[in-house]
């Protein structure tokens, strides 16, 4: 269907330069709009056979665009050209094809992966996992997001030290292989030594290797740790590969370069090639579709709405097939649409066009990266007095799942609940940044530094309730739409995960602090949308039945915590009669949910 508008866009405007259809066809006039639009088409220095002399119109547009603009083909990405890859290890040292990514096949452990290869979980004691391409010389570097915060290494290694790696040792633990761990603040080269500072969830890590003179650095958000190492072996028949050691259930997300690095080190380089070519011909079309929004915005004129849409549909003819890069959507899209299309209308009006004039595939695969990407960004926000960036990304979420075409997309990938949970995630201060905005204490009977402390908690307060406004926004669109089952179904096997997981209440401290964070924002954001009557839910419908505890709806131990009243074990005995006779009630999905969410949010702080 689409496809079908777009050409049909197409044709009609080439048939109003053809042919006689009074003002639609006025010469000028299209001149005067597509000039407008496409600025670029009269500055720049384009083939001999390019006229600037000939009045543009929609009939020349398409060969006019062809000529000032080479769009790139997708090459197919499993498919590396043998030539391009040797030319790319004599000349960079690159030892690999073009996309890199995690290799399944030089892995010890257990691992879950994402479709992409660069999302990994570990599911065995130590799980180790190497790229599928080695570096002999140069200064590379690639990033780790960490989506949990545990014991891990991460690191280099030679393909002879990979093959000593068991199930207990890892990258670091043999003599050319180099990691560092965060979560114990050591560095590992067959053994350990106090190195960095001690690392959190959502913090980026920066791998630095350079081969040149045979050194391995890192980096935490962006603030070097340091050289780690000045004894990496290198020269000829050497080469290192990117790899981590995780242990049970722990998560990260590595980029090699598929999208722009969040804190790039000077001098070091991705080790996958970014799309310069696709960058520079999407950055133009973007130039030219604000012009089109703008001119739709701010003019009546009906000819210019009947331009707008042939305009798009020539763009989106060029184009559409790069929208769905990763890299494209991060370092142009994003901030495209933040940006330029913070108006509604404005924005409403650029989802109508890639709803309108992409391709199914395009369309799809655009929506669920865009959506991605977002909620990486949004996960990687630092807790600030002003979170202007973390809002603005919540707001484009909101507004994608309001979009119906957009939501289907989003809410139907298997991957809709991970993503969700980043979103619902709001990476607090570390110690240094905390000290910068609550520099001094105080404390009842100190009278000194009270009125900077009150203001400093007050912009706290007040920076977090705003995040948590956009968090039951968010949560509105999803329990009041036409996706509530599908939501709630998610929820369900989440929440089913945890207490499982949490067997024992000291079981709890295990889960991931980002579980912990949504389980806690997602009770806020419900509790907040109950009291200000948003949604069609009963309020009292948010509180833990005390039946709750004795039913089998929740199998889960709760000996340790303590209650008014005695034990829980006592309680039991007390009111044994009273528990035989207590009526078994049916509860619905929602009244479920809201209970085991409660129940989490109450353990968890209680841990």
């Amino acid at each position: 269907k689409q496809w079908y508008q777009r050409r049909v866009a197409i044709t009609a405007g080439e048939l109003c330069s053809s042919l006689s259809f009074g003002a639609l066809s006025s010469t000028h006039d299209q001149t005067c709009f597509l000039q407008e639009v496409f600025p670029f088409l009269y500055t720049q220095n384009v083939d001999h056979d390019f006229n600037t002399d000939k009045p543009l119109n929609f009939n020349s547009l398409d060969l006019r665009l062809r000529q000032a603009i080479t769009v790139p083909v997708v090459a197919d990405k499993f498919n590396d050209n043998v030539v391009d890859m040797k030319k790319r290890a004599e000349v960079d040292g690159v030892l690999g094809p073009s996309v890199v990514k995690m290799d399944p096949g030089r892995s010890m452990g257990y691992f879950v992966y994402s479709q992409d290869k660069l999302d990994i979980e570990g599911k065995s004691n130590f799980s180790t996992c190497c790229a599928n391409t080695a570096l002999t010389r140069g200064k590379w570097m690639y990033e780790v997001l960490l989506l949990s915060r545990g014991i891990m290494q991460l690191g280099w290694t030679t393909p002879n030290s990979f093959a000593n790696f068991t199930t207990q040792e890892g990258v670091g633990d043999t003599e050319n292989s180099f990691a560092f761990d965060g979560k114990r603040i050591k560095k590992w080269n067959k053994g350990a030594i106090e190195y960095g500072e001690e690392w959190n969830v959502g913090d980026v890590i920066g791998c630095c290797i350079d081969l040149d003179v045979g050194k391995i650095s890192y980096y935490r958000n962006g603030i070097s740790l340091g050289t780690a190492f000045d004894n990496v072996k290198t020269g000829t028949g050497i080469a290192y590969f990117p790899a981590v050691s995780l242990s049970f259930e722990e998560h990260i997300r590595i980029n090699f370069g598929d999208r722009p690095f969040n804190y790039k080190v000077d001098g070091y380089e991705p080790i996958q090639e970014y799309p310069s070519e696709e960058i520079s011909s999407v950055d133009q079309y973007l130039v030219s579709i604000n012009n089109i929004l703008k001119i739709h915005l701010n003019s009546s004129k009906t000819n210019n709405v009947y331009y707008s849409q042939m305009s798009m549909a020539h763009i989106f003819d060029k184009i559409g097939h790069l929208l769905g890069n990763p890299y494209i959507i991060h370092s142009l899209i994003v901030p495209f649409i933040t940006d330029k299309c913070q108006l509604p209308e404005k924005r409403a009006k650029f989802f109508e066009a890639i709803s309108t004039f992409l391709d199914e595939w395009e369309l799809n695969h655009f929506v669920d990266e865009l959506f991605h990407t977002v909620a990486l960004i949004s996960y990687c926000c630092i807790y600030s007095n002003q979170p202007t960036q973390k809002i603005q990304l919540l707001q484009l979420a909101i507004d994608m799942l309001a979009n119906p075409e957009f939501s289907d997309i989003i809410v139907n990938s298997p991957l809709f609940g991970h993503r969700f949970m980043l979103f619902l995630h709001f990476k607090g201060p570390d110690g240094q940044l905390l000290s910068s905005v609550v520099p001094h204490a105080w404390w009842p009977g100190n009278e000194e530094h009270k009125e900077s402390f009150e203001h400093a908690t007050r912009s706290i307060y007040g920076a977090i309730k705003q995040v948590e406004a956009m968090f039951a926004k968010m949560l509105d669109i999803l329990i009041s739409g036409r996706h509530l089952k599908k939501f709630l179904a998610y929820l369900n096997e989440f929440i089913s995960h945890i207490l499982a997981v949490a067997v024992s209440l000291s079981n709890l401290r295990n889960i991931p602090i980002h579980q912990q964070a949504f389980m806690s924002n997602l009770f806020l954001a419900i509790s907040r949308s109950l009291a200000e009557n948003t949604t069609h839910l009963s309020a009292n419908r948010i509180f833990i039945r005390p039946a709750y505890y004795t039913t089998k709806n929740v199998q889960c131990d709760f000996s340790e915590l303590p209650r008014v009243g005695g034990n829980h074990s006592h309680l039991k005995k007390e009111f044994k009669d009273f528990l035989a006779n207590l009526e078994e009630t049916e509860i619905d999905d929602m009244s479920h949910i809201l209970n085991n969410t409660a129940l989490l949010f109450h353990l968890g702080v209680y841990r």
